[in-house]
């Protein structure tokens, strides 16, 4: 496992098409944001081992998904 420490506004690179952003930071959340060709599957773990597509979790959660860029 790679452990990085990033602040906010500060990104890290996935291979040539995938990037992270640190959108913000407040006591301990952090809020980041993916960019990713549409064609990219990105899902979430909440501690659990079942992982959530991004669509499906923001819709239990209440939050809208914005496109992969």
């Amino acid at each position: 496992m790679l452990i990085l420490t990033r602040k906010y506004d500060e990104r890290i690179r996935i291979g040539d098409g995938i990037e992270l952003v640190v959108l913000s930071v407040e006591g301990n959340r952090v809020r980041l944001g993916i960019q990713a060709q549409a064609d990219v599957s990105i899902a979430r773990s909440s501690g659990s081992s079942t992982l959530m597509p991004v669509e499906m979790a923001a819709e239990s959660h209440g939050h809208d998904v914005c496109p992969a860029a």
